[in-house]
């Protein structure tokens, strides 16, 4: 118990607060000693007690949350996150429920705000959560604007809405095995759920690319046992297909979930687009564009449904039309790196060179880790004979992604016109075992053995 808990006082007149407006943090955790200490201090000021529920930690995090003053109890993982919250639940002792994972803050601004909150009149209330990522493909994804210190570094993030915190007068409970959420619970219960512009700062690709996967595949084998118990839930069917594509590259099973997420909620934007992505992958463009069509018909100003647009012409060589459909996504979003990229890559291929760089700039300006813009940048300075400025391109696409076959074949290719026979070698060998079917980087990779001229 944290020194306070009793005496804690608020308000102009100093009085001691009711039992209904205490704050309880609860957070289930397993294995998250990096990055819980962080998480608590950020709101240490304004919760009343954390609860602390571990699910079978292998490192000191149990240690390391009493130290930190919260209750830590021990809790047998039953394939079931929402079983883990509502224990944590019964353990607050609190009139509210402030929840955040371990690998998330709030700043101290928006933290301030949490102590009103809890005397307001409604029963929820929804947050926003920035998920910080370097990754602009996916198409929710937003450019960093530096108004927070917490997203230092990062070049943007992935942004979506969730009630973190809630009275427990209501009955508010979990529901779902994984991706849980109390919505439903405090709606069926005649409770207010009110919006807030407090945000969480969410840092889950710090775990790293491999952690990240083996999350995703036991999200994977949880939402299948969630869609078992609730087979006619769409998020679940659009979550299991964000699985097969992203994680499992299962094009066929991704359309399945997809199709299945938009019977069961025909106006699922989010599902509409993943499925007009997958028939695009599948080379199915009548399906693609059918979709694509339903989306710009409900709203015309949605930019990644014109983006989709541009992708399918673009693969169907009609390039002048694709163009024509980034300049629109982008009228309606500057934001969208791809449409940036992709452009850039037709206008120079229709020779006007200024105006491709000036994309790949802009991608570069709001995606600074971008390795395709990088790539780009740096293969056309290498045509141009600029190899200085063509290798400080290319090794910044190497900092930040090194399982490009093209990056390094183009980096070999930098080597040989250098005269760095080895190191040329070694990045055509990286580049064959990325693509082995690609026949100009085994010629490529015969020629630096060779110490011929290479194939640009």
């Amino acid at each position: 118990m944290w020194a306070g808990w009793k005496k804690r006082k608020t308000g102009p007149d100093h009085g001691v607060r009711a039992e209904n407006s205490k704050i309880s943090l609860c957070m289930i955790v397993k294995d998250e000693a990096e990055f819980l200490e962080q998480c608590i201090e950020s709101v240490r000021h304004v919760v009343d007690e954390v609860i602390i529920v571990d699910t079978g930690s292998r490192d000191d995090t149990p240690e390391l949350a009493k130290r930190l003053g919260a209750k830590v109890f021990r809790y047998r993982w039953s394939d079931d996150f929402s079983e883990a919250r509502n224990y944590s639940l019964s353990k607050a002792a609190g009139g509210w429920i402030l929840v955040l994972d371990a690998d998330e803050v709030i700043a101290r601004r928006d933290a301030e705000k949490i102590r009103l909150l809890a005397k307001g009149e409604a029963d929820g209330y929804l947050f926003t959560y920035r998920s910080y990522s370097q990754n602009s493909h996916d198409i929710r994804w937003v450019a960093n604007d530096d108004s927070y210190e917490e997203g230092e570094g990062w070049d943007g993030w992935v942004p979506g809405r969730v009630v973190r915190m809630f009275k427990r007068a209501k009955g508010a409970r979990f529901e779902g095995a994984v991706h849980e959420t109390v919505e439903r619970s405090i709606a069926v219960r005649g409770g207010e759920i009110a919006s807030t512009d407090i945000i969480i700062h969410h840092f889950h690709e710090r775990k790293g690319k491999e952690k990240l996967r083996e999350k995703q595949l036991e999200y994977l084998r949880l939402c299948e046992k969630n869609l078992s118990l609730f087979p006619e839930c769409a998020k679940t069917h659009f979550d299991i297909g964000l699985v097969h594509r992203y994680i499992l590259n299962d094009i066929p099973r991704g359309v399945f979930h997809q199709k299945e997420a938009l019977r069961l909620d025909p106006l699922f934007e989010d599902a509409r687009i993943e499925l007009a992505l997958l028939y695009n992958l599948m080379g199915d463009f009548r399906n693609a564009a059918s979709e694509a069509a339903i989306l710009l018909q409900r709203n015309p100003k949605l930019a990644p449904a014109w983006l989709l647009c541009a992708i399918m012409l673009e693969r169907r060589g009609k390039d002048e039309r694709a163009i024509e459909c980034y300049e629109r996504a982008l009228s309606f979003n500057p934001d969208l790196v791809d449409a940036r990229v992709n452009m850039g890559t037709l206008l120079l291929k229709r020779g006007d060179t200024v105006r491709a760089l000036c994309e790949w700039e802009k991608a570069l300006h709001l995606n600074p880790t971008n390795t395709r813009a990088l790539l780009n940048m740096g293969a056309l300075e290498l045509r141009n004979g600029n190899y200085a400025l063509a290798e400080r391109f290319l090794n910044r696409a190497v900092a930040y992604s090194a399982d490009s076959a093209p990056l390094w074949n183009n980096m070999g290719v930098l080597y040989m016109h250098a005269g760095r026979m080895a190191e040329a070698v070694e990045a055509f060998e990286k580049a064959q075992h990325l693509n082995p079917s690609c026949e100009d980087f085994r010629r490529n990779l015969n020629a630096a053995r060779g110490q011929v001229a290479p194939t640009c």
